[in-house]
Formats: structure tokens, C-alpha cells, sequence
């Protein structure tokens, strides 16, 4: 039996002599925090590694330090021992972890990965945070069940936000993993820098902004001519770039409940770029800027049983320079046209693109709540330009004199339904983008699933259109019996992705999973895998939530 503070207790008689020998397990009771000693074992078996138990033994170091040590051993000369060591310090926290293997993979090679991160907060309210993060090869991650990365972010960061103010400073490291990209084309090592101001009140009433900016990327090779993988980048172009912006904006209450609204915002970037024979000197400089007016009009209803309804249609008139632009592209190749930004100065993502020419953009949207539960929400909109300034891509919904209708609506009701749809279409209905999710939560069920749908766009570097469904779900069959399951299915290719199930007992005493995934895709650094995991942990005690039982009967 085991008391207090884990200490093992045994039944003996008035002699002092034990009742019955019989083994003896100690465990820690809900009032021990932290104790050297065996953790949660679990069972893992693959196709390529074979069936293997993962042992973790938990060693306190002192109130502020521990450290676990995880011994792998699988069916198929699969020998891991990871590590994971933790301490806390006055100001802040770090935790490394790593594992060393070796099996049948990769005959004679010993693998290995290592990631150690860390929070400290400094003075004046700044704080550092960084992270950095290592693997012995591309497949290691996979073949192991461990975070499923496909680019390793290696990175250190100091920020401050206080009121009204935001500084930050970064600098990062990008390692690929993906089958057939090189490193050394692609920027490896990237400096961020960041100050931004808010204001109110001033001369002109209303908020200003000052933002200043800067950046830089490296690639490690030299190449200043070639563009061997045909991405429109010189494989050894280096940027480095000083960006200052400054924005207003002021509201204005107008007659009818017309909220009328002037903003605009003035922007200098300052560009050096060196290895690519492509461009005329290394050094480039660009103005650009913006007005704008706009209108809204919102009209509300509210009915006799409380429910509420709000419409409000938009106009927003821009002009801004028409010009083009000599700067190269690779921050903003991936531009998104939602309703967070149809009223946006400039949609695109990063600083190497500008929206440019005079253009009005138009919407309405809809809301309705009612006190039952129910809630509904939808937007629509397009843009309309003097011009097509030949900007943005097909799959954009952007491009053209007038670009594609945006549409966009949410439904939730009370009984745990939700439904989320956005779609970019042009004139004829021809849909360039889409994105459906849908779930259903119930007493004794979820389930959700998800479609996804994107042209095929070179200039987003996707030669092939996106068409793939995501369904997940559990379901209570008894009260101490769960299924779950999840698949993700690629319409385009018609095959699977990745498919697991599993299933879950839980009582007051006990907790154990069984799952089944089978990871289809392959290339040269991973194979199609199938993956088998179980695990039994022992619930309400050391402050384990328990089960359905109200306790645990000991």
C-alpha cells in the first residue's frame, strides 16, 4: 500500500513479521509534487522499427532542476536514449532536449537530434527568448514520432510591448528538411529589427503610426547568375533592407449614422542587394504611399425576443502611385484575399511589394445573435482598379481590373454545430480558392471536418491545384470506452495522406490508448510508415485527473 509523500507501507502481524510476502510498488500520493522515479511506460511499434517500449525514469536535481532519462529498445536493433533536462531560475527557464540512436535504417550510423530553448526576462521589461534545434538526418524526426518538422528554426529573439509600443530584435537560422531543396540556395541565416510607436491626439486629431524597420537574409552560396531550381531567384542573391513608415487615421460621425473615415500612410524603403548579376548596382530606393476614404454605414435592428442584426455596407476609395516595381519579390509571393484585409491600404504579406494605383474597394457584411445561441456572420466584397497594375497571380483573386467576389460566412448554433466557409470566385463561378469546415459536437461525440481547395498558380510555386478533405472525430461508447480517428485525403492524387485510429479506455484507476497511423507519402529521406502506440498511465494519484468514478478504490 502506499502512504503519504509516496512512502511504501506493508500488512504484518504483532510479531513484526509480514502477513504474506508480496511485491511491493510505491507511488506517490496527490500531495507529492516532484519525486525521483519511474514514469509512464509506453509501447510503440512501426513498420520500420518494429515493436519497442519507451521507459522514462524522472530524477529531481534539486527544488529548480530535473532531469528524465528515456531508453528505447525496439524488435529490429532500434537502441534510443533521449534526454531531457530542465531548470528554473529566478528570472526565466531553459530546457534541453536530445536523443542519440541507432538501428536498421541506417545501418552503422549513430542519429541523433538536440533542441534546447529557453525564456529569461531582462530589465526595462524586455525578454529573451531564443530557441535553437538540430537533427542528424532529414527522415529522423518521422522515423521516431517526434515533432513532424519539415524546416528546423533555430532562432534568438529580445521584444518589448508596453502601451502604445512594440520593439523586437531576431535573429534566425533555417535548415530545410524537404525532399530536393538545398540550403544553400535558401536564406539560412535572417535579421529582423522592429520599432513601432502608436499616437493620439496632435494637430490632426485622430491615431498616427511610426514604424522602422530592418532586415536581412543570407544564402550561403555564390552563385549570382544561376536559378537552378527555377524559382525566379538568383541562388545566391543577398538582401539586406531599412524600411520607415509613417500611417494616420481619424474617424468622423456624419449625418444618418454614416461613419466617414480618412486615412492614408507614407513609406521609404531603402534596399542593398548583392550576387545577382540580374539587377544594376547593389543599391535601391523606393517611395510609396497611399490615401484613403472610406464610408460605412451600419444599420442595427434588434426583435422582440432579443435578437439582434447588424448590416453595414463599406466604400473605400484609394489612390495611391501607379509606378512599378524594380525591387525583387520574396517576401510577398504568397498574397491572400480575405475579408480581414479588403479594406487593407496594402494586402501584401511582406515589404518587398507595394499595392499600387487608384482602386475602390466594396463590401457588406452581416451579423445576427440571438440570445438562443445562434449566431451567423458573413461578408462579402471585391476591388474594382483603374487599371490592372499586373501585381498579383491567378490564384490571388486579385489580378484584373476587378478582381474575384470574396465570400465569406460563420454558423454557430447552441447545440454544437459550427460551420465556416470563404470563397474567392470570379464572374463565371469559377472558384480559385475555397476552404469548408464543419463541426458537430455533441454529448457523446466530435467531429469536424475540413475541405480545401486552391488552382494550380506557378507563381505561388504550386504547379499542381490543392484538393484534399481532413476528417477527425471521437466517439463515447460507453462511459469508460472512446474511439477516435483521423484521416487526410488528397482528392488531387486520390490517395490518402495519413490515417489513424484508435482507441481509449479510462476509468477512476486507469487510463490506456491504443492507436493505428499509417503515413502514405514518401521520398528519398522517409518511407511510407505504419505506426502502432500504446500506453497505460495511472490516473487519480500524484494529482492525475481521474476518471468517470468519483475515486480511485484502493
Amino acid at each position: 500500500m502506499t502512504g503519504r509523500n509516496g512512502r511504501s507501507i506493508s500488512i504484518r502481524r504483532n510479531s513484526g513479521w509480514p502477513a504474506c510476502p508480496s511485491p511491493r510498488l510505491r507511488l506517490p500520493d496527490p500531495t507529492l509534487k516532484r519525486a525521483t522515479g519511474f514514469l509512464t511506460p509506453t509501447i510503440r511499434s512501426t513498420s520500420e522499427l518494429g515493436t519497442g517500449i519507451r521507459l522514462p525514469y524522472f530524477i529531481t536535481l534539486g527544488p529548480h532542476r530535473d532531469l528524465t532519462i528515456t531508453p528505447f529498445v525496439s524488435t529490429q536493433s532500434g537502441r534510443t536514449l533521449e534526454l531531457r533536462y530542465r531548470q528554473a531560475f529566478a528570472n526565466g527557464e531553459i530546457e534541453v532536449t536530445g536523443a542519440l540512436s541507432r538501428d536498421e535504417i541506417l545501418p552503422g550510423q549513430t542519429r541523433h537530434y538536440l533542441t534546447a530553448e529557453g525564456r529569461f526576462d531582462l530589465p526595462r521589461d524586455f525578454t529573451l527568448r531564443f530557441r535553437g534545434e538540430t537533427v542528424s538526418d532529414a527522415g529522423y524526426l518521422l522515423d521516431y514520432g517526434l515533432p513532424d518538422k519539415d524546416r528546423l528554426d533555430s532562432r534568438v529573439e529580445i521584444t518589448r510591448t508596453r502601451r502604445n509600443e512594440h520593439i523586437s530584435g531576431r535573429l534566425i537560422s533555417f535548415r530545410s528538411l524537404r525532399d530536393g531543396e538545398a540550403n544553400s540556395i535558401l536564406p539560412s541565416v535572417v535579421s529582423d529589427f522592429t520599432y513601432h510607436r502608436r499616437f493620439s491626439g496632435g494637430p490632426l486629431g485622430g491615431e498616427a503610426g511610426l514604424l522602422f524597420q530592418g532586415h536581412g537574409h543570407f544564402r550561403s552560396s555564390d552563385e549570382a547568375t544561376a536559378d537552378s531550381n527555377g524559382d525566379g531567384i538568383i541562388d545566391g542573391r543577398d538582401v539586406a533592407r531599412l524600411s520607415l513608415r509613417l500611417d494616420w487615421r481619424r474617424n468622423w460621425m456624419l449625418p444618418m449614422g454614416i461613419v466617414g473615415t480618412t486615412l492614408g500612410e507614407l513609406r521609404a524603403d531603402r534596399y542593398h542587394i548583392a550576387q545577382d548579376s540580374s539587377l544594376a548596382g547593389g543599391g535601391h530606393f523606393r517611395t510609396s504611399g497611399a490615401l484613403a476614404s472610406e464610408l460605412r454605414w451600419p444599420w442595427s435592428r434588434a426583435d422582440a425576443d432579443g435578437t439582434s442584426h447588424v448590416i453595414e455596407p463599406v466604400v473605400q476609395l484609394i489612390w495611391a502611385p501607379k509606378g512599378n516595381d524594380t525591387i525583387p519579390n520574396e517576401d510577398s509571393r504568397l498574397t491572400e484575399f480575405d475579408e480581414g484585409n479588403l479594406f487593407s491600404l496594402n494586402r501584401f504579406p511582406g515589404a518587398d511589394r507595394v499595392e499600387r494605383g487608384a482602386r475602390l474597394n466594396l463590401g457588406i457584411s452581416y451579423t445576427r445573435l440571438s440570445p438562443s445561441g445562434w449566431a451567423v456572420s458573413g461578408a462579402a466584397g471585391r476591388v474594382l482598379r483603374a487599371r490592372d497594375p499586373g501585381q498579383f497571380s491567378l490564384a490571388s483573386g486579385l489580378d484584373g481590373k476587378t478582381s474575384d467576389w470574396l465570400a465569406a460566412v460563420q454558423i454557430a448554433s447552441p447545440d454544437g454545430v459550427a460551420l465556416a466557409h470563404r470563397m474567392v470566385a470570379d464572374n463565371d463561378l469559377r472558384v480559385n480558392k475555397s476552404e469548408t469546415r464543419l463541426s458537430l459536437a455533441g454529448r457523446n461525440f466530435n467531429l469536424a471536418g475540413s475541405y480545401v481547395w486552391m488552382v494550380a498558380d506557378p507563381a505561388e510555386d504550386r504547379p499542381d491545384p490543392i484538393n484534399e478533405v481532413l476528417l477527425d472525430g471521437s466517439y463515447k461508447l460507453t462511459p469508460n470506452w472512446t474511439a477516435f480517428g483521423q484521416t487526410r485525403y488528397d482528392l488531387e492524387a486520390n490517395r490518402a495522406a495519413r490515417a489513424s485510429v484508435g482507441l481509449q479506455f479510462r476509468n477512476e484507476c486507469v487510463s490506456v490508448d491504443v492507436s493505428l497511423s499509417r503515413r502514405f507519402t514518401s521520398s528519398t529521406s522517409v518511407k511510407p510508415t505504419t505506426d502502432f502506440g500504446l500506453s497505460v498511465d495511472l490516473v487519480g494519484l500524484g494529482g492525475a485527473a481521474a476518471g468517470p468514478a468519483r475515486r480511485c478504490r484502493r
